[in-house]
């Protein structure tokens, strides 16, 4: 999705602060590891309920 896709649903300042805040970073790699938190997180979770029960 480009930043023009996006400004049609949001005003263009949303658009701009959230380019802003990301600055330079690829937004793949973010994607990549929020995606690896949650997996880590899930599956520690997981972990956790089965050794307790």
């Amino acid at each position: 999705m480009t930043v023009e896709v996006l400004s049609h649903y949001y005003s263009q300042s949303v658009v701009d602060s959230i380019v802003d805040m990301l600055g330079f970073f690829p937004f793949g790699v973010l994607l990549a590891v929020l995606g690896w938190v949650l997996t880590y997180t899930v599956h520690a979770v997981l972990r956790f309920i089965r050794s307790s029960s």
